[in-house]
């Protein structure tokens, strides 16, 4: 394609997006921020109860105590964690450092006390290392911590975001406070965020120690119909499109999709990707939806039917290895 075309081209497109984004700042809350139309997380960041999270977040970032956040899956709690993380680091210019972690993996195995399990899981994350089993055993809970205290005065940490804290149950959860606790108690404040399902919050609430020291609990609900509409305009150009053109179709080919997602930012975005690549311009849009939709529904059904098929097969294996044991026997 010459040059020439090509830029044309790239500016009718980009004027679609802006008309398109003008006539939504027109209907949609004023909470929702500024649009944008770059595909990056600032799309998703410009949903305004992420960003009431943040400031939030960064209002007590420096207080001793215990913040949390739930949600479903997929609704902009990690996204808005990792902006939180980089907002503050920003602001504070070298002084002091937020840290972000992801609670993965399982240690179970390397202790039978589950409040120094959820320490060494702090631990291993801060470190990124691991102990040995012999020298963990050696450790009581406090000089575990202690560890972990040292190093976050040295790296200069004063605020640390845990993703994914759920998958920690009650005890271990106690454990990733009892550190918190005893920074505090050296004179260096660290408090901590906590991130994860629904689940967490009853977690928290389970044991007095926990739910003493929080501060208070943010809950990211599933986004609705607008929110959601805001931000496919904003990664899409063929649906800002049809926002501009006043498509007809697309109130329907929205509802469908809400329907299927529920709100999930995660699988909206899952889906626009489809949509996109087959929204031509001749294209109707309600049609592409449920194209989209029926191929999903049939790969999801394809999935089960092969992992039942597996399941089978290996139940068929262990029942026949088992009579030929019988059998030895």
């Amino acid at each position: 394609m010459p040059q020439d075309t090509r830029a044309t081209n790239t500016k009718q497109i980009s004027l679609t997006v802006r008309e398109a984004a003008v006539k939504l700042t027109q209907v949609l809350p004023a909470n929702l921020g500024v649009l944008r139309t770059d595909p990056v997380d600032g799309d998703i960041l410009n949903h305004g109860a992420l960003r009431d999270a943040i400031k939030l977040a960064k209002l007590g970032h420096r207080s001793p105590g215990l913040q949390t956040w739930v949600g479903h899956a997929g609704v902009g709690k990690t996204v808005a964690a990792r902006q939180l993380v980089h907002e503050i680091n920003q602001a504070a210019d070298g002084a002091f450092r937020a840290r972000y972690l992801m609670m993965g993996g399982d240690v179970d195995h390397a202790s039978q006390r589950q409040m120094k399990r959820g320490i060494y899981a702090l631990w291993a994350a801060i470190m990124d290392d691991t102990l040995a089993g012999g020298r963990l055993r050696q450790l009581q809970e406090d000089q575990l911590a202690m560890q972990i205290v040292e190093q976050v005065q040295l790296e200069r940490i004063q605020f640390i975001v845990i993703d994914e804290a759920g998958t920690k149950n009650e005890k271990e959860i106690r454990g990733l406070t009892f550190v918190s606790d005893l920074a505090r108690n050296t004179g260096w404040p660290l408090p901590i965020l906590l991130v994860g399902m629904d689940d967490l919050a009853h977690k928290v609430a389970a044991i007095p120690a926990l739910e003493s020291r929080r501060r208070y609990i943010k809950v990211f609900e599933p986004w609705d119909k607008t929110a959601c509409l805001a931000f496919m305009v904003n990664r899409s150009a063929a649906i800002a499109a049809r926002v501009a053109a006043n498509d007809g179709e697309l109130p329907a080919a929205l509802n469908l999709i809400m329907k299927d997602t529920s709100g999930r930012l995660r699988e909206v975005e899952s889906l626009l990707v489809e949509i996109d690549a087959r929204l031509k311009p001749a294209a109707s849009v309600l049609d592409v939806v449920q194209l989209v939709l029926d191929w999903r529904a049939q790969s999801e059904r394809a999935a089960i039917a092969l992992a039942d098929q597996y399941v089978g097969r290996l139940h068929a294996r262990r029942i026949r290895n088992a009579r030929l044991t019988a059998s030895e026997a």
